[in-house]
This record gives structure tokens, C-alpha cells and sequence, in this order.
């Protein structure tokens, strides 16, 4: 006989093993298999010995405990052998115990309708010939198979519309919706299209009387997919066209074919428009009220044939665009090395003095350039190379093949160049180095001298205002009348300084009230778009290859502008080179791209 103080314990070897987590289970079977659970009862605590020493006790209160040496009382009045077992009824677990297992049912209803097996398919033709298959086996009563013939291709192609209508048109009664159509059934039970070309001759029977395809179906998407992909990707209407000479049609055509094409991948790549943000604001640099060619803007143009001697050489220019007041500076390129866009700088710098910001593309000279400048800071003397830390240059490298970032210089570089045409029609022959330097400084004069606004001169008393007015302090004998806190009488003053500060101050009037105005409408990009995300799949833009060869890659990393918007991505373009187990043999290219330079294709 075995006495227990614990119901919980009477609860678990009363019930079967597979309620329980495995841990109690398997010690429940384990008592079970070696005891009988009818010899289990129920003990009070305060009757059980064992409960004693679980507890603790001292050896005095063990030696004063009667339970310890003799027992129950009730078991020496107790005759085991006609005992029952006793508290049964107590030994119920409840239904929050913790060892008892979670027990969920599910509810499933079965149905007989066949359709909805029919979108597990992506294939028009895989289904048709998943369906003959079907339908031979259950001929046949075997899975060796030979191929299907076009006629069980047909009887199956029959059975999956006639499932489709006898699930949208149950009655195969005329629907109000398709009274236009005036539809009837035909002898394989199909429901077609009426309509008034019964009369013509020329015509298949398909043609005329096209078998009807409910809408809003998967069947009818199958199809639509199916002849829009035969066709090669053509538009709406030779999706249509197809779908109606192979003797379908499809229901609200028009919206479901317009919805595949929207979702179509390869649609996308072939005609979608690159994508477009809101223009973003001016940059800090082009605002500034700052000396010229603080804050800059550096391109390199060209190249141009000159002949030195007998040798025909190539030149380069390089311009810098002072992007607050306009002006423009160049210099010659004798190559594209690092080294030699350096020395163009030098010579810059000793003419209109140390700049403080240079924007620029992602040439390679360019970015040699500013590495090599910081390769020179590093290696300098402490005392110095502090000093050239505090006056370091900031190179600011616009996104690849985004020449709208750097909009602020390629459209000096257009009027230089027209400047230059014009030029080269008083040269018959190719100019030397010494000739090209005088035309491009003539040049880069004239564009100095270009007003800042396009304003309409109505008296000829008007001032119009050009860069040259603040480079050279120089002005027309005309004057405009005074504006700011320098007077006209500083004009004749024998302090130079204060002619330049009024030349200064007349200046940035002029730039505040003819050329910052003009500035502020966005000229493109006039609305904001959804953003591109990290996950993006996306293809990348590449003017000198076919649209059919670009590169498709996925986003990895956004470039958010202070107002939210992403304007600039990083792409990592897919890897074929992988061994067996699929690691990549090369590392992944990744580029950094403009969102106007990109074509989305699918959404994370």
C-alpha cells in the first residue's frame, strides 16, 4: 500500500500518461509499471511520518514525534485487507495545472469546388496539361503516362472553364451585367459570346462567339499572363488582342490587363521611367553671404587638341564656379592625373585666394586629389599639420553620374563652351597651349561678365549687375541709385576700402532682389514621392548599354536628406561567380546611385 499527502500526485496516476509534458509523463508510466494505482490513498499531513524529516526536524522533537515510531493511529485500526481506496473524488486536477498540456482543435471544412486548386498554378499551360494528366490517370488507373495529345490538352482546357463559369454563373442563367454580350451556352456546355458577328464569314468560330472568362478569377489572370508574355511584353492593347483572337474573353479586360502590366517585372524593365523625388533644397554653400570662391564647385571639360610643334597634345580645363556669386575661374589641365589637378588648385588658390568647400563629381582625379591632399596633412609637421587641419578643404563628392547635383557647374561649363564655339571660328588651325589658355581666360571673362538675372532693361539709367562687379570692384559709368549704409560720395573717396565695401554691399542687394528670386522655384521634381527602401530591387540606369542589359540590384543603404526624402541609394548588384555551395567567389559590387539614375522594379 502506498500513502501520499499530495492530491496532485492521486490527480496524475489517475489520468493517462499523454496529458502531461514528458518530464511527469514519463515518471507517472514509470510508477504505474511497477506499482497498481488502486493501492495509491490518501495520508493528512499531519498524520504522515514521512512528512517529518521532508520537512526538518531536530532529534528531540523526532524522538517526541509518535508518528515517527508508531504510525498513523488509523492504521491500527485499519484492515488492509478489505480496505478501499479512500478520497477519490479529491484527486481531480484542475484544468490551470501547469504539467498539463495545451490541447488546440481546429475547425477545417472540406469542399468540394476544384478551383481553388487552380491558383496553386503561375503557368496557364501548366495547368491545362496538370489537368489532361489528371484526367488520363484517373483512366488509366497508372502513373506511366505517355505525353498528352492536343485533343486531351483541348478536353482538359473545356473542364477548367466549365469549372470557372459553374462557379461564377452557378445557374447558367443570363446575367444582368453581361446583357451586352448577349451570352449562350454551346454544345460542350460553355458559355460564349453572342454578340452580332454571327453573319460573318471570314472569321474562326473562336472569333466570333469567344468563350466568356469571369473576371476576378485566377483562370482569367492565367490567361491574360499567358498572351502577354507570348507577345514578348507589347502594350494593353496587344495584350487584348491576342487574349481576343485566341478566343477569349476576359471580363473587365481592360483594368486586370492594366493591373498585370503595372505588376509585371519585365514590363518594368523595359519602359518604366527612372524614379523621381521632390528637388531638394539649396544647399548652404549656394546661400551664404561669403567672400568669392569661399564655398566652390569644380568640373573638369574637354578635352581640346592643341599642336605643340609637330606633336598634337590633349588639354583639359578646369573650372571653378563660385557658388554664391557666380563666378567662374579656369585653368589648364596638361593631363588627368591627381598631380595635375593639384597644381591647377595651387594655382588657383594663389590667385583668388584658400576656398574652404569644394563640391564635385566622382572623377578620378578628383578623388585622387583629395586623397592625396590628406595624405600631404598626415605626413606634415604637428605645428603644421594642425594649422592645415584647421583650414583643411572640404571635399563634397556628389552621387556618380548625377550631373543635376552638380548642376550649379555644368551650367557654366555650357556657356564657356558656347563662348569657345564662337571663338573657334576665327581659327583655322589647332591652337597651341599658350593660344588656348588666352581663349579660355577670354572666356571665363566674358561668362564673369554675363548678368546674374535676365531682366528687362527699361531705362538706361539700369545697372546690370554681373559677377565681375564684385571680382574686379570695377563698374559702368552709370550708377543705380544707393543702397545699404555707403553713400555714392564713397565712390570718390580716396579710402579704396570703402569703395570695395560699397561695391560689396550693392552687390549682395543686387543678388537678393534679381538672382536669389529666381532661384527659388523648382524648375523639375515638383512633387514628392514614395521613398525607396532598403530591400528595394531596383536596375540600374546606364546610357551607354542597351536597356535590356542593365544591371539589377537590391537597395542596402538609404540616404535620407534632412527633410525625409531619399534622393541618394547605395545598390548591390547580384554575383553569379559562386561555388557549389553557393558562396560568393568575388566580392559584390556596390554603387552608389541617385534615385533619378535607378528603375524600381519590386518593393521590399
Amino acid at each position: 500500500m502506498f500513502w501520499t499527502d499530495s492530491n496532485i500526485v492521486l490527480g496524475y496516476l489517475n489520468n493517462d500518461c499523454r496529458r502531461f509534458h514528458m518530464y511527469v509523463a514519463n515518471r507517472v508510466k514509470e510508477i504505474k509499471l511497477h506499482t497498481d494505482t488502486k493501492k495509491w490513498n490518501y495520508v493528512t499531513t499531519a498524520d504522515n511520518p514521512a512528512d517529518i524529516v521532508s520537512r526538518g526536524s531536530s532529534t528531540s522533537g523526532l524522538i517526541s514525534s509518535p508518528n515517527w515510531f508508531q504510525g498513523p493511529k488509523f492504521l491500527h485500526k485499519l484492515d488492509i485487507s478489505v480496505y478501499t481506496h479512500s478520497n477519490k473524488a479529491d484527486a481531480v486536477l484542475p484544468e490551470n495545472d501547469p504539467e498539463l498540456r495545451k490541447v488546440t482543435s481546429h475547425a477545417t471544412t472540406r469542399t468540394s469546388n476544384i478551383t481553388q486548386k487552380f491558383n496553386i498554378y503561375s503557368n496557364w499551360m501548366t495547368l491545362i496539361r496538370s489537368i489532361a494528366i489528371l484526367k488520363k490517370f484517373a483512366r488509366q488507373k497508372t502513373w506511366k503516362i505517355t505525353e498528352t495529345t492536343p485533343s486531351e490538352l483541348q478536353e482538359a482546357e473545356i473542364f477548367i472553364i466549365l469549372e470557372i463559369q459553374t462557379t461564377a454563373y452557378p445557374t447558367k442563367a443570363k446575367n444582368k451585367s453581361l446583357t451586352k454580350l448577349h451570352p449562350y451556352v454551346d454544345n460542350n456546355g460553355l458559355v460564349r459570346v453572342g454578340g452580332r458577328l454571327e453573319n460573318q464569314t471570314d472569321l474562326t468560330m473562336e472569333e466570333k462567339h469567344p468563350v466568356l472568362i469571369p473576371k476576378h478569377t485566377h483562370v482569367s489572370y492565367l490567361i491574360a499572363k499567358h498572351y502577354h508574355e507570348r507577345i514578348y511584353h507589347l502594350g494593353r492593347r496587344s495584350t487584348l488582342a491576342a487574349i481576343r483572337e485566341a478566343g477569349y474573353w476576359l471580363v473587365n479586360s481592360t483594368g486586370q490587363i492594366k493591373n498585370l502590366i503595372g505588376k509585371c517585372v519585365n514590363c518594368k524593365r523595359l519602359r518604366k521611367a527612372p524614379a523621381t523625388q521632390l528637388m531638394g533644397q539649396l544647399p548652404e554653400e549656394r546661400l551664404a553671404r561669403t567672400p568669392p570662391f569661399t564655398h566652390v564647385g569644380v568640373d573638369v571639360f574637354g578635352p581640346f587638341y592643341v599642336k605643340e610643334r609637330r606633336t598634337e597634345l590633349k588639354r583639359w580645363g578646369l573650372i571653378t564656379a563660385c557658388l554664391y556669386s557666380r563666378a567662374i575661374h579656369i585653368e589648364i589641365l596638361e593631363d588627368m592625373s591627381s598631380d595635375s589637378l593639384i597644381q591647377a588648385l595651387r594655382c588657383f588658390m594663389a590667385i583668388r585666394g584658400p576656398i574652404q568647400t569644394i563640391v564635385c563629381d566622382n572623377g578620378t582625379n578628383l578623388v585622387g586629389a583629395k586623397n592625396e591632399l590628406e595624405k600631404q596633412f598626415d605626413l606634415a609637421h604637428p605645428d603644421l599639420k594642425q594649422y592645415l587641419q584647421k583650414n583643411k578643404i572640404i571635399f563634397k563628392f556628389n552621387s556618380p553620374n548625377a550631373s543635376h547635383q552638380g548642376g550649379a557647374t555644368e551650367r557654366l561649363i555650357r556657356s564657356v563652351r558656347a563662348v569657345l564655339n564662337g571663338m573657334a571660328l576665327k581659327f583655322k588651325h589647332k591652337m597651341d597651349t599658350k593660344t588656348l589658355r588666352t581663349a579660355l581666360c577670354e572666356a571665363a571673362n566674358i561668362v564673369n561678365n554675363r548678368p546674374l538675372n535676365a531682366t528687362s532693361i527699361v531705362s538706361p539709367e539700369d545697372e546690370i549687375h554681373t559677377p565681375n562687379h564684385l571680382l574686379t570692384s570695377k563698374r559702368s559709368t552709370l550708377v543705380a541709385p544707393p543702397p545699404g549704409e555707403f553713400p555714392d560720395e564713397n565712390l570718390y573717396s580716396r579710402a579704396r576700402w570703402k569703395i570695395s565695401q560699397r561695391m560689396a554691399d550693392e552687390f549682395w542687394l543686387a543678388w537678393k532682389t534679381e538672382y536669389l528670386n529666381s532661384i527659388i522655384p523648382r524648375q523639375k521634381w515638383k512633387t514628392e514621392r514614395k521613398n525607396i527602401k532598403v530591400g528595394d530591387i531596383v536596375m540600374i540606369l546606364d546610357e551607354n548599354v542597351a536597356r535590356s542589359d542593365w544591371k539589377i540590384g537590391k537597395v542596402t543603404q538609404t540616404s535620407p536628406g534632412k527633410d525625409g526624402l531619399v534622393r541618394n541609394v547605395e545598390v548591390i548588384l547580384g554575383n553569379r561567380h559562386i561555388d557549389s555551395e553557393g558562396k560568393q567567389l568575388q566580392p559584390p559590387t556596390v554603387l552608389r546611385r541617385a534615385v533619378n539614375k535607378i528603375v524600381l522594379l519590386l518593393r521590399s
